[in-house]
């Protein structure tokens, strides 16, 4: 989630500056104002904090921030180097879930914007939505910093999600990939051994190429459903997160 120092940041803008002037900020950092998500003046500062954040660049707009209000305490806000994890993948696949796993952060906690932020440590976990369709050049820029990148799927992948994969590698050849299985308890729950181990295998074929290394290739959960009292708990996914340490 985003850190305390960037709450208070994203406060002191929507107090001290009105929307004109904020419009000609994000001229001078060569941002569209229209292309920030939200509809609300909060809103859109919201999301150019965290676009500010995840391309690394967040002294940029501190330092025009100083120079309009040189008067105010910008002190303490500076961030430190963080590596960004961008999620990738079709909707509902769980990517959310995956990341409050890997924070330890609750649904409560989470952005109610995309792209959601979630801070660990020195590590950005970045929840987007984005298809083969997306034009927006921010976005892709944005994944362009990535340390690594998760590619989720819950299935056998569909040629939309092989095509979406595809787009997104051949624009980040040297960011190092992992795949992720989600929701493997489900294929347990209602696939016999032999089916669940042909449907890993033909996830194995169709996304091998995609990573480094098989061991990139996880599968697991990101929550768990407990049938006898209705209802979900996470998990921890420890090997992921070892894994996407190992590779940042």
């Amino acid at each position: 989630m985003i850190p305390k120092s960037m709450s208070k940041l994203r406060q002191l803008i929507d107090l001290h500056f009105d929307e004109a002037e904020l419009r000609i900020l994000c001229f001078d950092l060569g941002i569209e104002w229209e292309h920030l998500q939200g509809n609300t003046k909060s809103e859109k500062i919201m999301s150019l904090v965290s676009y500010q954040v995840r391309r690394e660049d967040l002294a940029t707009l501190i330092n025009l921030l100083k120079n309009e209000r040189p008067n105010l305490n910008w002190l303490d806000l500076q961030q430190p180097e963080l590596k960004q994890i961008f999620l990738v993948g079709k909707r509902n696949v769980g990517k959310s879930s995956i990341i409050q796993a890997l924070t330890n952060t609750s649904p409560s906690q989470a952005p109610n914007l995309l792209p959601a932020v979630f801070r660990d440590d020195n590590l950005l976990y970045v929840d987007i939505f984005l298809d083969i369709q997306t034009q927006d050049n921010q976005i892709w820029e944005a994944i362009k910093q990535a340390a690594v990148l998760v590619y989720v799927v819950d299935n056998i992948p569909q040629k939309s999600e092989l095509k979406l994969f595809e787009t997104v590698s051949n624009r980040t050849m040297r960011i190092p990939k992992i795949i992720f299985i989600n929701k493997w308890d489900v294929a347990e729950r209602v696939m016999t051994k032999k089916d669940r181990d042909s449907m890993y295998a033909t996830i194995v074929k169709e996304l091998a190429s995609f990573v480094l290394a098989p061991s990139h290739i996880l599968h697991g959960n990101a929550i768990l459903y407990n049938s006898k009292t209705d209802s979900i708990r996470p998990t921890q996914l420890i090997d992921l997160k070892k894994l996407i340490y190992s590779l940042v």
